[in-house]
This record gives structure tokens, C-alpha cells and sequence, in this order.
């Protein structure tokens, strides 16, 4: 390894004409256009997240709706278009669940919404917790799903916001 332009370049890189970054936490799998695919690690996922990421309970009125509510979970990250790459190896750590979506001319956002494929992102976060207080927030979004989830195992729909939740609770994204 060399380091050219305060970069750390693989030499076997070098000499295949393609410089590679080395990196701990994401590992280089292919080269696709001019960007690198990679590989992350869980870890790297969880501390991207902890800057860039939101867990959102959305609650509103819904006359559509037999309880004359909905409630929808949404985890998501919101990038530069530029980023996108990013966002693109991120799904691809989740096995591609979620979609990424263009938010008007310059930003793209990766978004998870259907309970199934929440599993997939709480599943990722328990065994990768977070160390900062998003952990307090991913524990509150975390139980806005088990809730939703169980109430859709039995039929029901879904029930008004209740009132044992304070707002701040409900607000699981606020700040960010």
C-alpha cells in the first residue's frame, strides 16, 4: 500500500491500472461505471445511519379507514443526488429491500415502509444497535411496528394513536 494525495492505494490496484481505496469498513466488490460497488459492513450501515438516517411513525386521519386513522413506519435515508451510489450499496446490504427514490432535482432518498421488509431493518439495528440517543429512537419506532404488525396478525385495523404515548413519543423523528 502507498498513500497518494492523502488516499491509501492497494499497490495490486495500482498495477491493474485501477486504484482502489482500502477501507475497514467497506470492502471494494466490482467496479461498475465510474463508481466502486461496495460491499459494507453492518457497522459502517448503523453509523451511516446514526447521521443520515430517520425512523419515522407517521400518524393522520384517514376517513377511508374503519378507525379513521392510519399509521405508516418508514425508515429512510435522504442523500445528494450525487449519493446515490451510496444509498444503491446500502439497499444492497438489505438485500435490496425498500426503494430509492429522486426528491425533487438534487436529492434521492432510500425508504422502507412495508412491515415484512422492516424486519429485515430491525433485525439489522438489534444485532448493530446504535451507541447515541438514535438508539432511543429506533426503540420507539421499533415498538410503533411490533404494534402494527401485531395488530395486523389479527385482523384488526388500525387502531387511533394512543393516548398513553405522549407526542414526544410519537414524534420519534423530530429534530432531524
Amino acid at each position: 500500500m502507498k498513500i497518494k494525495n492523502n488516499k491509501v492505494i492497494n499497490k495490486r490496484s495500482i498495477e491493474a491500472g485501477i486504484p482502489r481505496p482500502v477501507s475497514p469498513i467497506a470492502q471494494p466488490e466490482a467496479v461498475v461505471g465510474s463508481h466502486y460497488k461496495f460491499n459494507l459492513t453492518p457497522w459502517f450501515i448503523t453509523g451511516f445511519t446514526d447521521g443520515e438516517g430517520s425512523f419515522i411513525l407517521n400518524v393522520w386521519q384517514d376517513s377511508t379507514r374503519s378507525s379513521g386513522w392510519r399509521i405508516q413506519a418508514v425508515f429512510s435515508i435522504q442523500l445528494h443526488l450525487k449519493d446515490r451510489p451510496n444509498l444503491e450499496c446500502i439497499k444492497a446490504s438489505f438485500g435490496g429491500i425498500g426503494t430509492i427514490y429522486n426528491i425533487g432535482e438534487n436529492k434521492v432518498q432510500y425508504k422502507v415502509v412495508a412491515i415484512k421488509e422492516l424486519a429485515v431493518i430491525i433485525a439489522h439495528f438489534d444485532q448493530y444497535p446504535f451507541r447515541t440517543q438514535k438508539f432511543a429512537d429506533y426503540l420507539l419506532f421499533k415498538r410503533g411496528v411490533a404494534i402494527l404488525q401485531s395488530n395486523r396478525q389479527l385482523g384488526f385495523a388500525t387502531p387511533p394513536p394512543s393516548t398513553k404515548y405522549s407526542s414526544n413519543e410519537m414524534k420519534v423523528e423530530e429534530g432531524n
